[in-house]
């Protein structure tokens, strides 16, 4: 699941933005709309986060060092990969200083609403901004709540989150990015953790469970894309327009959990899959960078701007980025986050 997320980001970045503010027709068209779902790649990655960490803080309750081995963990984890990357914008690009300091804060989401400007490198940051506002405060909760009354708070942001948007709304940007609009997405995912720990076995359950996420997901979107749901400029569109989505991702996930091991979900276990999914973290943080570089050096030999109205450049710049993002990857896994993630057996859970 998580690399489909990331190629689903890579997809939207490379092809549909890359395109943008120019007009296309027939193949580049069709290319263009095809790759555009891919933002909601994002709010994939949220649901799955918030699967994921919920699952690990339910099953560390009782560690004597719960909240060490938690932040320890999470550090080793986000922090080496994050710095460097801060590293590279504030070498790299120009007038970087405020956009790099903000980011040392974790909350490069903010910018908007500093007046920062956002580098074109480090547009892709604003969600790790998201992430990790929610998980100052979320093993808190989930250490002095009951699982029962932790899963009534997760619905109860799913529910009050779209309200949240809907009235207090501001402009386009805001809604999309600012931490307090976004927590559904890591609730829905929270919500999963907690259900598949109180349902057990019990494979009829999850199935009705998810079954009814995917209709209602469904149900909501028809219902809503007459009232503006796919364009968050309206007040329907910036309460509801990641609601459907993170429903439709929370029953996938779900389904994909009940029937792990079988051969219905073997696609998802496959190795290019897996492997992307492995590398998810450092291309997702990086791709925009790559992407920088790839148009800086392009640039020093023809006419960047003119070579962008050919869709066979677009596409080959693109494979170009993707393929040096799954490189450097592949050598950071290997020569850099390993080596520091096997520090967290020094903090594991009991």
């Amino acid at each position: 699941m998580r690399g489909i997320a990331v190629i689903m980001v890579l997809l939207v970045h490379y092809v549909t933005y890359s395109m943008l503010g120019r007009s296309w027709s027939g193949l580049p068209r069709l290319a263009m709309y095809a790759a555009l779902p891919g933002w909601l790649g994002v709010d994939l990655f949220f649901v799955l986060s918030g699967f994921l960490i919920t699952g690990i803080l339910i099953d560390s309750r009782s560690d004597t060092h719960y909240f060490r081995n938690f932040y320890a963990r999470r550090a080793l984890r986000i922090l080496p990969l994050y710095l460097l990357v801060l590293a590279i914008l504030a070498i790299f690009y120009r007038d970087s200083g405020s956009f790099v300091v903000l980011g040392l804060f974790m909350s490069l989401n903010l910018a908007p609403m500093l007046g920062i400007a956002t580098l074109s490198g480090g547009i892709a940051l604003w969600s790790l901004g998201v992430e990790e506002h929610f998980y100052l405060i979320w093993p808190w909760v989930a250490r002095y709540l009951r699982p029962a009354t932790l899963g009534v708070v997760c619905l109860a942001i799913c529910v009050l989150e779209p309200i949240v948007r809907a009235v207090w709304r501001t402009p386009l940007r805001d809604v999309y990015f600012y931490s307090w609009f976004r927590f559904d997405g890591l609730s829905w995912g929270a919500l999963l953790a907690i259900f598949i720990r109180w349902n057990g076995e019990n494979r009829a359950r999850s199935v009705r469970l998810a079954q009814l996420l995917l209709a209602v997901a469904i149900v909501v979107f028809a219902v809503g894309t007459p009232f503006g749901l796919l364009h968050r400029d309206n007040r329907v569109g910036a309460a509801l327009q990641f609601t459907p989505f993170e429903m439709a991702f929370a029953g996938g996930v779900l389904t994909l959990v009940t029937f792990s091991g079988s051969r219905a979900t073997a696609l998802f276990r496959s190795r290019p899959l897996t492997i992307w999914g492995d590398l998810s973290d450092c291309i997702y943080i990086t791709h925009l960078i790559v992407l920088d570089a790839v148009d800086w050096v392009y640039s020093r030999f023809a006419d960047l701007h003119a070579a962008m109205g050919r869709f066979s450049f677009v596409t080959a710049r693109g494979i170009v980025a993707a393929a040096l993002c799954f490189a450097i990857a592949l050598l950071s896994r290997r020569f850099f986050e390993l080596p520091i993630l096997r520090w967290k057996r020094y903090f594991a859970h009991s």
